[in-house]
């Protein structure tokens, strides 16, 4: 099923909407924003924001983001891809609900994390990506907490889901499936980053691939921005027919 019939029968605005973008653009390429200033963010964003449905941030792990965040949106709008503020809500839904308000101005959804169950995804309303899955090394996600948070997810009509690439990802057409620890290398990082490459990641359901230093690190940004971009289209077209 394409996108275009996926936004059909997705019950999540933003859900509908990503689909339709992803399409009409042919990526699935998200672009892990993880730099230090918010200028750094804003002049990457405008680089490669061509190739990209997703622009993923940190706000609170990013100097002076504030300041971007109208530059950013317009970026968004003229480019053509979304904004994922991926805060991972973890708290009781009030204080969830709360901290949202300094972030649903720009991001077009959150991620959340569904620890501390229903409420806190209900108090954050429709548009959120729960993180049913991590990347890190050591994560305590396992596949009874991965099953349950997939049921929570669905059972809101939230956008999607995060889960591990290097799985096999079981979950209705409706929703979104974001992959992290997207790249080319198959080194991870001194912290427990794991990585799978692009292709593997398309072949186990992944709908949205998340690059981060595989492209903000690169020599050349934009030019690989575009690699990643048509080897996970063109793996994408390859399962389609």
């Amino acid at each position: 099923m394409g996108y275009a019939e996926r936004s059909s029968i997705a019950r999540n605005k933003a859900a509908r909407r990503l689909f339709r973008l992803m399409e009409g653009k042919q990526t699935s390429l998200a672009l892990a924003a993880d730099l230090v200033s918010g200028r750094e963010v804003a002049k990457i964003a405008g680089k490669i924001g061509n190739d990209i449905c997703v622009l993923k941030t940190h706000c609170d792990a990013v100097s002076r983001f504030g300041q971007i965040t109208g530059e950013l949106k317009d970026l968004g709008k003229d480019l053509g891809f979304m904004i994922l503020e991926d805060r991972k809500f973890a708290d009781i839904g009030e204080i969830s609900r709360r901290q949202l308000r300094f972030i649903n101005s720009w991001a077009d959804f959150v991620t959340a994390h569904a620890i501390a169950g229903k409420g806190t995804i209900e108090a954050l309303g429709k548009n959120v990506v729960i993180v049913a899955e991590m990347t890190q090394s050591g994560s305590l996600t396992n596949a009874g907490y991965r099953k349950r948070a997939i049921q929570i997810g669905e059972s809101l009509d939230s956008t999607g889901f995060v889960l591990n690439p290097a799985n096999k990802t079981h979950v209705n057409q409706k929703f979104v499936v974001f992959s992290p620890g997207i790249n080319f290398s198959s080194r991870g990082d001194s912290y427990g980053q794991t990585y799978v490459s692009p292709v593997t990641a398309i072949k186990n359901g992944t709908d949205v691939i998340i690059v981060g230093r595989g492209i903000y690190a690169a020599k050349n940004p934009a030019k690989k921005s575009k690699e990643y971009r048509k080897i996970s289209w063109s793996a994408l077209e390859k399962l389609r027919f």
